[in-house]
């Protein structure tokens, strides 16, 4: 006899043991191997065992739980509903917050149950809510007993983040044939950042399914990047809902101004797509002159279809150039048709042609495809030159964008992050009183080179709820 199937009986006895003893309360209510018939309470543990060689006891019980409160930070300043998710929960319990450390009952309202897997309430605001921050639990308190949740709900004085804008609102869930990942990079704007949060889509039409931002980036206090996993994670197809969550737990829904009045009122939807988005591979001419116009431009990809509109794009302040329509800030229409070389009447889907009547001034343009579902792809760039073999010379320029801290002699270098986007950073340097310092700054820059703010480099440096990330300091502040 082998040495493995020796040694299966009693590794399934210890197995079941260790089964026991993982699992709450679980002592006297399981049934030993020699046990016979039902539970007296029906109950039935999946995770429990009878015999060495594995055997299912649906003899054993499934103890009553908690297995989830959202959210886990709640804002005292204002109302808030939450939400607690668990088994066999109590049928007409009564429903409150606990501080686990000074034992303090909060009241709640508007308590509803649902079956006996969830309770929805809304606590509301706390007038002295500086004074009762802390960490609490829920209690639901039935005929039975009571029955609690880990202490794991912060209730916080600060305002939980406002979200305002998703963009681009969707995602292609992806084709694992095609060699290409469309997890998709999108911009969150809003207010209230604190750096850096973490971002949460969950289905409204199920909301157990929720999916966690594989990649934040903070850029500051209004505006966030984030990428949703639509194909890494395998997302169904269908709208989502979309939490920004602060490192002290507090968290925003995206919510759409449907009325004007200021005030998102709406849950904004996020929509994973089934069909996959226009993909541009070349453009031709791609490097025409100024002069050069007018011309037709062939937009060369994937995934066109009938009624897809090409764009010029352009840096905000500047004018569309003539021939386009401008449909919103930045973006100028073409007069464009998904059209084959050989037969123009008809739309393959991988050729689009756009009359380009006038040329913008030198420079570098990107090319969008936006196709009637909304989803859109661009190409980087379109480039106009004086002359074909002349290269683009242009001088140094004033940004209108100070620095957070006035430094001189510092050192500063160009980058990007792990999803394309690109930044110039500042490190050290002497402040107007000649100090010298130690941390750094960045901005990030869009396609047409514009600045945006800057914003300080932190980095992490422990789980204390309200400041995860400090200044990323040199060790030794230098300058030069």
């Amino acid at each position: 006899m082998s040495r493995e199937i020796a040694a299966a009986p009693w590794r399934g006895a210890l197995l079941g043991a260790l089964s026991c003893l993982l699992i709450a309360g679980c002592g006297d209510k399981h049934k030993n191997d020699n046990d016979a018939g039902p539970h007296p309470d029906g109950w039935v543990d999946p995770d429990a065992t009878t015999d060495g060689g594995g055997t299912t006891d649906a003899t054993a019980p499934l103890l009553p739980h908690i297995t989830s409160v959202e959210p886990s930070g709640i804002p005292c300043t204002q109302d808030t509903q939450v939400s607690v998710f668990g088994v066999l929960l109590p049928a007409d319990a009564t429903v409150v917050l606990v501080n686990c450390d000074t034992g303090e009952v909060l009241e709640v309202e508007s308590v509803t149950a649902t079956g006996n897997t969830q309770y929805s309430f809304t606590l509301p605001a706390q007038p002295d809510c500086a004074e009762l921050q802390g960490l609490y639990r829920v209690e639901l308190s039935g005929p039975e007993g009571t029955l609690a949740s880990p202490c794991g709900i912060y209730l916080s004085a600060f305002e939980p983040p406002i979200v305002t804008d998703v963009s681009p609102p969707y995602a292609y869930a992806g084709d694992p044939l095609d060699g290409i990942l469309s997890d998709r990079l999108v911009t969150i704007t809003g207010e209230g950042f604190r750096s850096t949060p973490s971002v949460k889509l969950i289905s409204a039409d199920t909301p157990s399914l929720q999916y966690e931002s594989t990649m934040v980036s903070f850029v500051n206090a209004g505006t966030i990047t984030a990428v949703v996993p639509s194909e890494s994670r395998q997302m169904p197809p269908g709208d989502y809902w979309v939490y920004v969550m602060n490192p002290d737990l507090l968290q925003g829904q995206w919510l759409v101004d449907t009325d004007n009045d200021g005030v998102g009122d709406e849950p904004g939807l996020f929509t994973i797509m089934s069909v996959p988005p226009p993909i541009i591979d070349y453009i031709s001419p791609a490097r025409p002159t100024s002069n050069a116009c007018p011309l037709t431009l062939e937009i060369i990809g994937t995934g066109f279809v009938t009624g897809s509109e090409a764009f010029i794009l352009v840096p905000s302040g500047t004018n569309c150039p003539t021939g386009t329509t401008q449909t919103v800030v930045g973006e100028c229409r073409l007069s464009a048709a998904c059209a084959d070389a050989e037969n123009p009447a008809q739309c393959s889907g991988t050729r689009i042609a756009a009359d380009l009547s006038s040329c913008p001034a030198k420079g570098f343009y990107p090319i969008r495809v936006r196709n009637p579902d909304g989803q859109l792809g661009d190409f980087f760039f379109l480039t106009i030159t004086e002359s074909a073999t002349a290269h683009l010379n242009e001088s140094f320029v004033n940004v209108p964008q100070p620095l957070s801290v006035g430094r001189q002699r510092a050192g500063g270098v160009t980058g990007f992050d792990a999803v394309g986007e690109s930044y110039i950073y500042v490190a050290g340097g002497l402040d107007g009183s000649r100090n010298v310092l130690g941390g750094g700054e960045r901005a990030p820059v869009s396609v047409f080179g514009e600045l945006g703010p800057w914003s300080p480099l932190v980095q992490y440096h422990g789980p204390a709820p309200a400041d995860l990330r400090r200044p990323n300091l040199f060790v030794t502040p230098r300058h030069g």
